[in-house]
């Protein structure tokens, strides 16, 4: 509605979160209860390149934590040659965020990304979508 300064992933404010080896740039939009839901995306995407549609969507039920991979946008450190690499970067991601689990959804090499952390971490993972 005009005039309604409705809160979206548009002008949701960068966040940063110091993990043991990297600073990761991520962003956190819905409710902060429950298990989130943690956005891998695909290869040299940033922030901003999830549709803020998509994410303002599912944040009307869900909490949605979004972040930058290592050496991309405003995540600290050096992009990483392996998916495996990735999904060690990701999962210092997840596990500084102090969550005992999380849903991930991972498009394109974050769904690559998802199944290497899976199968690093399985009882962090609650549900993996492809």
């Amino acid at each position: 509605m005009k005039g309604e300064n409705k809160m979206s992933y548009l002008n949701t404010p960068n966040l940063f979160l110091k993990g043991k080896k990297y600073k990761f740039a991520y962003r956190e939009v819905g409710e902060k209860k429950g298990i989130p839901l943690v956005l891998l995306t695909h290869l040299s995407a940033t922030l901003d390149n999830w549709d803020p549609l998509l994410i303002d969507t599912l944040a009307k039920s869900r909490w949605i934590i979004a972040f930058d991979n290592v050496g991309v946008g405003l995540t600290e450190g050096k992009v990483p040659k392996t998916i495996e690499e990735m999904a060690n970067d990701a999962l210092e991601f997840i596990l500084s965020l102090n969550v005992q689990q999380v849903d991930l959804l991972g498009l394109s090499m974050g769904g690559m990304i998802a199944q290497e952390l899976v199968l690093k971490n399985p009882s962090l993972v609650r549900r993996l979508i492809l």
